[in-house]
């Protein structure tokens, strides 16, 4: 990439801390606050030496978190000062408390909410789905605050854009054919429902069928944004199935992120 000026520069900058020197003793321990450092190679230093800026590999050379000298140095001298530049891109490791959630700010946070409910009872009338909900309990655990059910109606934890998801395990009445129909219905005012997702299917008698159903949804007020879910199928014939143990007939809520 081209710079209009000088080329910023990156790296773990650090000053070590002052070395006594010992009379004739040419390898000395560098230290940061006490604790030993290792530079990448002794090309990554700055080295004075009585007011004298050393020469890599020819002046000093470094063995991990050792510095030798060419020759031994004696009583008089004195290491001004030895500066650590760091790797290019080589920010460091930051220190504990220093990084700050504006500094995370567009970070990927991982899935902050996701929970499941199931069926656990069969129906069979084309109604809104309003009992025999529970949470999966079955090798699950909601991860975030969850979804709050009353009578069939979802209530987000939380604003966000959410993946919803609706399955249904059918089975058909005896010789009867199968009809099958589950809606995502949505409401924006907490009153007036329409559908943002539907399914529609049928099979021949005597059979099992599975229907699925997705939508993304924006919710923008945890008051007002709820969902609910339909089974929309001609006759009792139609059996849309549910389990206390298995998702026969589930539903899946994903927080995807902020809205």
């Amino acid at each position: 990439m081209s710079y209009i000026g000088r080329t910023p520069q990156s790296g773990n900058f650090q000053v070590c801390d002052t070395i006594a020197v010992v009379n004739d003793q040419a390898a000395y321990t560098m230290q940061v606050s006490s604790v030993d450092v290792i530079p990448e190679t002794a090309n990554h230093m700055l080295v004075s030496l009585n007011g004298i800026l050393q020469a890599p590999t020819s002046s000093y050379t470094v063995s991990g978190s050792t510095i030798t000298f060419a020759s031994n140095l004696i009583t008089g001298d004195v290491i001004n000062f030895i500066q650590i530049l760091g790797s290019v891109l080589d920010l460091g490791v930051p220190s504990d408390g220093t990084v700050t959630p504006a500094k995370l700010s567009g970070v990927t946070e991982g899935i902050k909410e996701a929970d499941q409910w199931r069926l656990t009872a069969t129906k069979t009338d084309a109604t809104d789905i309003t009992a025999n909900l529970e949470r999966n309990d079955t090798n699950f655990s909601v991860i975030g605050s969850g979804m709050s059910e009353s009578s069939g109606i979802f209530t987000f934890p939380q604003t966000g854009i959410y993946l919803i998801t609706a399955q249904g395990r059918w089975i058909s009445n005896g010789s009867a054919s199968l009809y099958m129909g589950l809606l995502i219905k949505m409401t924006t005012d907490n009153s007036s429902y329409v559908n943002v997702a539907t399914v529609y299917d049928s099979a021949s008698t005597n059979a099992y069928a599975n229907t699925y159903i997705n939508s993304i949804v924006d919710i923008t007020n945890t008051s007002t944004h709820k969902l609910k879910f339909t089974r929309d199928a001609a006759g009792t014939q139609s059996q849309l199935q549910g389990d206390t143990d298995a998702n026969h007939t589930a539903f899946t809520f994903i927080r995807l992120g902020d809205t």
